[in-house]
């Protein structure tokens, strides 16, 4: 190598071939750390939003699962619902139970329980009810409007267990303040010999804003035949000895408030307030029915019940059997006697 050939630029070839292979190679390695990089972190990317997503699925998977599951508690309230109006359906009035189990898929596992209170016991001592325990509430009967109440109830083992001790107590609401005669009341009962229906009754005075009451000790009319047609009449006979010999026994009340007609302007005005008192441990009817339910699921995560449903219904009883609202009686406009 002499001085002309590096001065005319042939070892310069050479060292610039050299800088170029040089660089090339440093700009590969560049390119492939960058994109190692790129890798790296794209691939985090995706496995962070896969994680994401995976979780988002789980999610979303037990969201399902447990609203499948309060469903189902939901439902096997309702079956306890509807097990408790069967048993009131197929047992006498004042049947009662606390705390049934029952099975509503049939896999031996207790889906729902349920409760049925329905005596005055339960409800403040009192008909009409109150199962919130507020006092004893008053009932209302309107101008010739009946009501009737068994004095009987289940006994926890299908029969009738008789209620002997009772007390109504009511008041009259009208723009008189004289007493009138307004409630009558009647009772029915069944001959223990041959389930003949027979009955006694009475009429008694209201005063306005004036507490009254009877009892199964009060006296009034009863008159009993035998075959053949002989008949007794009695005027005193006690209501205590009616229900000892005679079964399911009802009691009707009826507001009858003996005014002239020409006299009443609002019939919203002559209301009778009313209401059963139990005595001596007697516990009455309720004229509503309370049912309250209980239904649990398992969730995803155990097979545990960890979701319940409640529900509470009420059946009102309206009638106990039919009434028919007949006035055997007519009021005189102008001197307001029979």
């Amino acid at each position: 190598m002499n001085f002309c050939d590096f001065l005319f630029g042939k070892i310069p070839d050479q060292i610039s071939v050299v800088w170029t292979t040089e660089s090339v190679r440093n700009d590969s390695a560049n390119r492939a750390g960058s994109a190692l990089l790129v890798t790296i972190i794209l691939m985090a990317v995706l496995m962070i939003a896969g994680l994401g997503f995976h979780g988002l699925i789980l999610n979303s998977i037990r969201l399902s699962h447990n609203s499948i599951s309060a469903g189902k508690a939901y439902f096997h309230a309702e079956a306890g619902i509807e097990e408790a109006l069967l048993r009131i359906e197929s047992n006498l009035p004042g049947y009662e139970i606390r705390g049934e189990k029952g099975d509503a898929n049939d896999d031996g596992k207790n889906d729902f329980q349920f409760s049925i209170p329905s005596l005055s016991s339960s409800a403040g001592g009192s008909v009409p009810c109150d199962f919130d325990l507020k006092g004893k509430p008053w009932g209302t009967l309107s101008l010739n409007e009946s009501v009737a109440f068994p004095l009987f109830r289940d006994n926890g083992s299908g029969g009738e267990e008789k209620i002997l001790q009772f007390t109504v107590e009511y008041q009259l609401d009208s723009p008189s303040s004289d007493p009138v005669d307004a409630l009558s009341w009647k009772i029915f009962g069944l001959t223990p010999t041959n389930d003949t229906t027979e009955a006694m009754s009475g009429y008694l005075q209201a005063e306005k804003n004036k507490g009254s009451s009877f009892n199964e000790a009060s006296e009034a009319n009863f008159q009993t035949c035998i075959e053949g047609g002989l008949c007794s009449f009695d005027e005193n006979y006690e209501i205590s000895k009616f229900l000892k010999n005679h079964r399911n026994n009802y009691l009707v009340l009826t507001n009858l408030i003996n005014i002239p007609e020409t006299t009443i302007v609002n019939p919203d005005d002559y209301k009778l307030s009313f209401r059963l008192i139990e005595r001596g441990g007697d516990a009455l009817v309720c004229d509503t029915i309370r049912i309250e339910a209980d239904g649990s699921a398992s969730d995803i995560d155990s097979a545990e019940d960890r979701y319940r449903q409640n529900l509470n219904a009420e059946l009102r009883l309206e009638d106990f059997l039919p009434v028919f609202d007949f006035a055997l009686y007519r009021t005189a406009p102008s001197i307001g006697s029979e």
